[in-house]
C-alpha cells in the first residue's frame, strides 16, 4: 500500500522519535546496482558490497546516471527529484530507441537482511484489427521485490515500510536539509531533533525573570506582548491629553488675588458708605421735607441693598453652576477612558480567544486524523536470504510487534492530543469568562453614558442661562422703587432740599469698592477650584506615569526571556553538530526577534557566501546527526566529488562521482577497510 500523502508531507513523524530520543541504529547500505539500457548506459553492474566508493570517469560517461537509477528505483525520480526525465537511450539524433527494456536492479542490506528491488520500464506496442503493424500505445513498468512481480503500490508500501522519500533525502543528500527544505521546516527538524525549550525552563535560567510566571498568569508570552503594546497605547495617548486638559484649566483661572485684603476692603467700604449715608440722612433731617428725605435715603440704602444682595447671590449661583458644570465634564471624559480601555482590553481577549479557537479546530482535527490512522501491513512470508518460507508463529510475531507499536505510537499521541485540548480548552474557558466580564463591564460603562452626557448638556445650558440671565430683584425692590421715585418726585414739588450731591458721589464711588470686592472674592473662590482640579490631573498623571514604567518594565522582561530562549535553544541545538551552527532567531530594529533558520560555518551563512566544500562537510555534518536522531543510515551520494580535497567522517556509506578526465569509462574504486 502507498504512504499516505499526509505521512509523506510530516517528514519527521515517520518514525516518531521524541526529542532527544536515540533509536536502536539500522543500517541501509547498496550492495549491488545494475543498470540495463538506462538513459545512455547499456549494462553497468555496480559492486559496492555495502562499502564506500569512489566512482571516477570523465564528463557524459555515466556518473549522475549511476545516481539517476538508484533514485528511479526507489522513488520513481532523478537524483535532482525530478519525475519526468528521459529513461531511455537516445541515439546520435537526439530521438530515443525504441524497443528495448529499461532496468534497473539492486541489492541491499538492512540490518544483516537483504532486498533485491527491480523496476523495468517498456514500450508497449499493439496490432490494431485490421491493421498489419503494431503501434505504440503507451508505457508500462512492471514492479519487483527479491525477484517476485508485485503491484506498484505494494512495491512502493514495502520502499516506505523501511523509510519514507522525505527523510531518505534528507538522510541521503547533503544539500538537501539547507537547499530544499524551507526555513520553516528545518526549523522544526531542529526542535523535534533536538527539543524545544519550555517556558519554565527558561524562566528558571535567569532569576531575574521569575516575576514574569506572576505577570503573565497563564497568558502565552506572544499575547502578553500584544497586550502590552495596546495597554502602552493607551496610557500614552492618556498621558499625553493630561497636559493639554491642565493647560485648558489654567487659561480658565482668574488673576491671583489677596482674597484676605479683599474682604478687608470689603468690610472697610460698606462700613464708609454706611457712615455716609447716616451724614446724608442727617443733613436731610427736618420737618416734613426732612423726615421725606431721611426715609428717601433709608429706601435708596433698601434698594442698593436689595441689589446688592441679588448681584452676590447671582454670582454665588453662576460660581456653583460652573463648578458642577466641570466636575460634570471630568466626570464623562473619565468615564469615556474608561471605556476606551475597557473596548481594548475586550478586543485583546477576543482576540486571543479567537487564536485559541483555531488551536482547538486544529487539535481537533489531528485528533480525528490520528484516531483515524489504521494499521496497515504486508505480512513478509519468505526469508529475503534464503527463499525459503517463514514459520507462521514468525510472520505472525513479527505483525504483531509492528502492531504494538503502532498502536502505542497512535494512543500515546491521542492522550497527548487530548491533554492539550483539555488545557487548552480550559484557558478558553477564562478567556471567555474574561469577555464575559468585560462585556458586563462595557456595557454598564455605556449604559451610563446617557446620564452623564445629558447632566454636562443640562449644567451648560444652565450656565449660559444664568450668564444671560436679567436679574430679578423681586417685588420688594419694586415697591422700594416705586416709593423712591414717589417721594423724589414729593420733594421735587416742595422746596429746594439741601444738596447732598458731593455725597451722593461718595456713595456711588463707596458702592463701586463693595462691588469690585465681591468680584475680587468670587474670583479667588472660581482660582481655588481650579487649582484643584489642576492637583487632580495631575495626581492622575503621575498614577500614569506610574503605569507606563511598570509596561515599560514588563515589556523589558519579556524581551530579555526571548533573548534568553534564543540562547538557550540555540546553544542546545548547535551542540549536537560539530560544525554547522544554526541561527534560529533575527533580532529587529525595535528589539524584538522573529524566527528563522540559517545554517552557519563559522560564522558565514549557508545561503550567502559559503563555499561547496564547506557546504559539503556541513551537509554531511547534518546527515550525521539526524541518522544519530532516526537510528538510521542510508547511502550518501555526493556528485562532483573533485571539488572537495577533504570530507568529514561520515557514519553512512559514502558513494563519490569524481570527474577525471583520463578515465574515458567509468572506473570504481572501493575503499579499503
Amino acid at each position: 500500500m502507498a504512504v499516505p500523502e499526509r505521512q509523506q508531507t510530516e517528514l519527521l513523524e515517520f518514525v516518531r522519535p521524541a526529542a532527544g530520543t536515540v533509536l536502536a541504529a539500522r543500517e541501509l547500505h547498496l550492495v549491488t546496482l545494475r543498470l540495463r539500457n538506462f538513459k545512455g548506459i547499456t549494462d553497468f553492474v555496480l559492486q559496492a558490497d555495502g562499502g564506500n566508493l569512489d566512482i571516477y570517469g570523465d564528463n557524459a560517461t555515466g556518473k549522475t546516471t549511476l545516481f539517476d537509477a538508484f533514485t528511479w528505483l526507489l522513488f520513481d525520480k532523478d537524483s535532482s527529484s525530478r519525475k519526468e526525465f528521459e529513461i531511455k537511450t537516445l541515439g546520435p539524433d537526439g530521438q530515443p530507441t525504441h524497443g528495448l527494456e529499461h532496468e534497473v536492479e539492486g541489492t541491499f542490506s538492512l540490518s544483516e537482511r537483504t532486498i533485491t528491488l527491480r523496476k523495468v520500464y517498456s514500450e508497449q506496442w499493439t496490432k490494431q484489427r485490421g491493421s498489419a503493424q503494431k503501434v505504440f500505445t503507451g508505457h508500462a513498468t512492471e514492479y519487483f521485490v527479491d525477484g517476485v512481480p508485485v503491484r506498484k503500490q505494494d512495491y512502493e508500501a514495502r520502499i516506505a515500510s523501511i523509510i519514507d522519500e522525505r527523510t531518505f533525502r534528507l538522510l541521503s543528500d547533503p544539500a538537501f536539509f539547507n537547499e530544499q527544505l524551507h526555513w520553516q521546516e528545518r526549523r522544526k527538524v531542529l526542535l523535534q531533533v533536538c527539543g524545544d525549550i519550555s517556558d519554565d525552563d527558561v524562566i528558571a535560567s535567569d532569576s531575574k525573570l521569575a516575576p514574569l510566571t506572576e505577570i503573565l498568569g497563564g497568558r502565552s508570552l506572544d499575547d502578553h506582548r500584544k497586550v502590552l503594546a495596546a495597554t502602552k497605547t493607551r496610557v500614552n495617548k492618556e498621558l499625553e491629553q493630561i497636559p493639554v486638559r491642565i493647560s485648558e484649566v489654567q487659561r480658565g483661572l482668574p488673576e491671583a488675588s489677596d482674597t484676605a485684603k479683599a474682604e478687608k476692603d470689603l468690610a472697610a467700604a460698606r462700613a464708609a458708605r454706611q457712615r455716609k449715608l447716616d451724614e446724608k440722612a442727617t443733613l436731610a433731617a427736618g420737618g416734613e421735607a426732612g423726615q421725606k428725605r431721611v426715609r428717601l435715603a433709608e429706601v435708596e440704602a433698601q434698594i442698593l441693598q436689595v441689589e446688592n444682595e441679588t448681584r452676590k447671590n447671582h454670582a454665588a449661583k453662576l460660581s456653583i453652576k460652573r463648578q458642577e458644570q466641570m466636575m460634570a465634564e471630568s466626570t464623562l471624559a473619565n468615564a469615556e477612558h474608561a471605556v476606551d480601555r475597557l473596548i481594548t482590553a475586550l478586543g485583546d481577549t477576543r482576540e486571543r480567544a479567537g487564536r485559541m479557537d483555531t488551536e482547538l479546530d486544529e487539535l481537533r482535527s489531528k485528533f480525528r486524523a490520528a484516531a483515524a490512522e489504521e494499521f496497515t501491513y504486508t505480512d513478509e512470508t519468505v526469508c529475503p536470504t534464503c527463499g525459503q518460507g517463514l514459520p507462521a508463529e514468525m510472520v505472525a510475531e513479527a505483525r504483531a510487534k509492528t502492531e504494538a507499536h503502532f498502536n502505542a505510537c497512535k494512543a500515546e499521541t491521542l492522550a497527548k492530543l487530548d491533554k492539550d485540548g483539555k488545557a487548552l480548552r480550559a484557558r478558553k474557558d477564562e478567556v471567555d469568562a474574561e469577555i464575559r466580564r468585560l462585556d458586563e463591564q462595557l456595557a454598564a460603562a455605556r449604559a451610563g453614558f446617557p446620564a452623564l452626557q445629558e447632566n454636562v448638556t443640562r449644567l451648560k445650558a444652565e450656565v449660559e442661562a444664568l450668564e444671560r440671565a436679567q436679574l430679578d430683584f423681586g417685588p420688594a425692590h419694586a415697591r422700594l422703587v416705586a416709593e423712591r421715585d414717589a417721594l423724589k418726585a414729593s420733594l421735587a414739588a416742595a422746596a429746594a432740599a439741601p444738596d447732598t450731591s458731593a455725597i451722593d458721589a461718595e456713595i456711588r464711588a463707596l458702592d463701586e469698592r463693595v462691588a469690585a470686592a465681591e468680584r475680587e472674592i468670587s474670583q479667588a473662590q472660581q482660582r481655588s477650584q481650579g487649582l484643584a482640579r489642576i492637583d487632580e490631573l495631575a495626581a492622575e498623571e503621575k498614577r500614569l506615569a506610574a503605569e507606563y514604567e511598570r509596561l515599560e518594565h514588563e515589556l523589558y522582561l519579556t524581551e530579555a526571556f526571548v533573548r534568553a530562549k534564543v540562547r538557550l535553544l540555540t546553544d542546545r541545538i548547535n551542540s549536537r553538530f560539530k560544525l554547522a551552527r544554526f541561527k534560529l532567531f533575527n533580532v529587529l530594529v525595535n528589539g524584538a526577534v522573529e524566527e528563522c533558520c540559517e545554517t552557519l560555518y563559522e560564522g558565514v551563512p549557508y545561503s550567502t557566501a559559503l563555499n561547496r566544500g564547506a557546504r559539503l562537510n556541513v551537509g554531511l555534518d547534518i546527515i550525521n546527526t539526524l541518522a544519530e536522531h532516526y537510528g538510521f543510515s542510508a547511502p550518501v551520494w555526493i556528485d562532483n566529488a573533485e571539488a572537495v580535497t577533504r570530507l568529514i567522517p561520515l557514519k553512512s556509506q559514502l558513494i563519490r562521482l569524481v570527474v577525471s578526465e583520463p578515465d574515458k569509462t567509468l572506473k570504481v574504486v572501493k575503499e579499503a577497510k
